[in-house]
Order: C-alpha cells, then sequence, then structure tokens
C-alpha cells in the first residue's frame, strides 16, 4: 500500500488529485493520511523511500478566497523527464528534481498543476473572456498561450510519477493493465422516423400524391 501525507487544507482537492492519477490512471493502491505539520506531500513506499512534492498552490491561499484570477500563474515552467525524454509542463512551483537513493525531491507542485488542469478552473475565474454563447475558447486558455493545449499533461504527470515510483522500489507489473477496444457512436437529431402512428400515416398518405415516390414507399 502507498501512503500518501498530505496538510489537511483543501484536502477533498488534494483526495481528487490523487484518485485520478493513482487510482484512475495507474490502478494503484494508496492510503491518504494527514500530518498538519508536514509541509508539502510524501508520496512513501512500504519500503520506506519517498517521493517528495511541495505545496506551492494551497499553502498559501484561504479556503474562502480560493480560486480567483490572481491564484493565476504568470509562466509556465518545463521541467525534463530524464526517464523518456519528454518534458513536463509545471504550472506551479519549479522544473527542479534530485534524484537520491531513498527518495525524489521535486520543485513541481504536481497536485495544483494537475488540479489545475482537470478543473480548469482558469474557466470560472475569467468569464470575460467567452464568448457571446457563453463558451471559453481555447486559445484565451493557460495551454494555448505556452503551447501546450493538445497535451495530456495528466496522464504524462501520472507516467512520471510511477517511474519514479519504480527506480524507488516499486514492482514494475504493479499497475492495473489497460484495455482498449473501439467504441463507435454518431450524432442522432432524429432516432426515430416517425414519433406517433399518426406522422406515419400522414407520409405515407403524401407519397401517395407525389410524383416518383415509389422507392419512399417500398
Amino acid at each position: 500500500m502507498i501512503n500518501i501525507i498530505l496538510h489537511p487544507q483543501f484536502l477533498e482537492e488534494k483526495q481528487y488529485v490523487f484518485t485520478v492519477l493513482l487510482g484512475e490512471i495507474l490502478g494503484l493502491p494508496f492510503e491518504i493520511v494527514t500530518d498538519n505539520q508536514l509541509d508539502g506531500y510524501r508520496i512513501s513506499l512500504p519500503n520506506g523511500n519517498a517521493v517528495h512534492l511541495p505545496d506551492v498552490f494551497w499553502k498559501t491561499l484561504s479556503e474562502q478566497i480560493a480560486y480567483d484570477q490572481n491564484c493565476l500563474p504568470d509562466t509556465v515552467n518545463v521541467m525534463p523527464n530524464n526517464f523518456d525524454g519528454s518534458r513536463l509542463q509545471v504550472i506551479y512551483g519549479s522544473a527542479s528534481i534530485e534524484y537520491l537513493q531513498d527518495q525524489i525531491i521535486l520543485g513541481a507542485d504536481v497536485v495544483a498543476t494537475v488540479f489545475f488542469m482537470l478543473t480548469r478552473w482558469e474557466e470560472y475565474v475569467q468569464p470575460e473572456k467567452r464568448d457571446q454563447y457563453g463558451r471559453f475558447p481555447g486559445k484565451a486558455s493557460l495551454a494555448h498561450r505556452f503551447g501546450f493545449l493538445e497535451k495530456p499533461v495528466v496522464n504524462e504527470w501520472a507516467e512520471f510519477l510511477f517511474q519514479c515510483l519504480v527506480k524507488l522500489g516499486l514492482p514494475e507489473d504493479s499497475r492495473k493493465k489497460s484495455k482498449f477496444q473501439t467504441a463507435l457512436s454518431c450524432d442522432v437529431d432524429h432516432p426515430r422516423l416517425w414519433w406517433s402512428k399518426m406522422e406515419m400515416l400522414r407520409t405515407i398518405g403524401g407519397a401517395f400524391f407525389r410524383k416518383n415516390t415509389i422507392d419512399e414507399l417500398r
């Protein structure tokens, strides 16, 4: 069992992020333990090794005045992923990382970064950027401004954290096996040709009085 130790402030938001990252995407069992004295997050393995993350975002906020335009970042940092050579977006925190024998220490506030991408709360606090129909255009987003609108940021962070845990001793086969299948769908505006027998009779009757409607009657 993986233990996640964190400060209880904004607990529901933090639980949501770890449920998506570790539970839904990776399928890893975990337990959340709160610690009022902890400044950040510790993802701890049974062998005692751990990944340490800072709490850059929520520790500066009051739960009564959270999520306004003042919380939006001015820039986005990029951290190299040494496991696969990709580049990870750091919306909150720094791009620093330190690999030690029994722990990995990140400067990125991964939890707040993932929460930002999952909830897209930037759309809620910037109503002036919506169009005439109340829609928030992609071009107004932070992701578009910094060039990662089409990147699967949340999944990339999940994969990175998994590789960190593997490096610290988590068995590589402990994650869930993904299964893929094709699910075809279509946009149906009229699921029925007729909604009543009267409509059906009206259509058939009209076909008798129109020219070249033999195929329709068939």
